[in-house]
């Protein structure tokens, strides 16, 4: 069986949003909400891109997120905790991270056939 996806999203952070939906990461926050959290986290260059100068700093990073759960409450997003928010992000990146494996070891496999 192939797993062939034709569909293209838009960015990395629309892939990963619709694959937390399918999985039902996003328990709590309606699909809209969880939008809202992957558009805000996308603007975080601290939070999400390991070669930003901030990355590796603790206070900063920590700095980041609470601007990150400010902004979400401006948007009208229920956010428990820092680290409930923590939690919800790195499941989604893991579950985004398991989903680039496979495609990328489909890829592998239609090449060698």
């Amino acid at each position: 069986m192939k797993n062939v996806s034709r569909f293209v999203f838009p960015s990395p952070f629309a892939r990963l949003f619709c694959i937390a939906v399918s999985l039902k990461m996003v328990s709590k926050w309606s699909n809209e909400d969880a939008v809202k959290v992957l558009d805000v986290y996308e603007e975080s260059e601290a939070l999400r891109n390991i070669r930003h100068s901030y990355y590796d700093n603790k206070i900063k990073r920590d700095s980041a997120i609470l601007k990150l759960m400010g902004e979400l409450l401006k948007r009208n997003v229920a956010v428990d905790s820092v680290e409930v928010l923590r939690k919800k992000i790195k499941s989604i990146k893991n579950v985004y991270q398991q989903e680039l494996t496979k495609t990328e070891e489909s890829k592998k496999k239609r090449s060698r056939s």
